[in-house]
C-alpha cells in the first residue's frame, strides 16, 4: 500500500503515546490521518513497560505485605502465588486497555492503524509493507546451516 494513494495528509509512524497524540491532535485540526504500528499497538508503555510490570509488581508487594506487616498480635499469612493466575490478568489487563486506550480511540478519532513496516519512497509517498517476520532464530555454537 502506498500512502499517497489513500491521499491521507498526516502518516505516523509508530503506534505509541506520542504517535496517538500527534494522531489525535491533527485529526482535531481536520487532518487525514494514518498511523502506522510495524509491531503490536499501544507502543513499549502497555506493552512491555509500565502497565504489565505494575501488574505484577502490586500482587507481589501484597503477597510480601500480608506476610510482613508491623501489627502485633494479627496473625496472617501468604499463601503462595499462582503465576499462571497472575499472568493471565496480566494478558488480559494489557489486551483491555489496548483496546480501550488505542484502538478505540483510534476509531473516535477516525483514523485508521494500518499494520506494516513504513519507507519513504519520495518526499510525499510512504510505501507501508507488511510487517516482517520477526521470528528470531538462533543456532548453537559450531553447527552448521542445515
Amino acid at each position: 500500500m502506498v500512502a499517497e494513494r489513500e491521499g491521507y495528509d498526516l502518516v505516523v509512524l509508530g503506534s505509541g503515546a506520542a504517535g496517538f497524540a500527534a494522531a489525535i491532535r491533527a485529526t482535531e485540526l481536520g487532518a487525514g490521518v494514518a498511523l502506522v504500528e510495524s509491531a503490536t499497538v499501544g507502543g513499549t508503555c502497555v506493552n512491555t513497560g509500565c502497565i504489565p510490570s505494575k501488574a505484577m509488581l502490586a500482587p507481589a508487594d501484597l503477597l510480601f505485605r500480608a506476610g510482613h506487616h508491623p501489627f502485633p498480635g494479627i496473625a496472617t499469612r501468604a499463601d503462595g502465588v499462582d503465576l499462571p493466575a497472575l499472568s493471565a490478568a496480566r494478558a488480559d489487563l494489557v489486551e483491555r486497555l489496548r483496546r480501550e486506550r488505542y484502538l478505540d480511540v483510534a476509531d473516535g478519532h477516525g483514523f485508521g492503524v494500518l499494520h506494516g513496516r513504513a519507507r519513504f519512497e519520495d518526499a510525499s509517498t510512504i510505501a507501508i509493507a507488511p510487517a516482517r517476520d520477526t521470528t528470531r532464530r538462533s543456532r548453537a555454537r559450531g553447527e552448521q546451516a542445515g
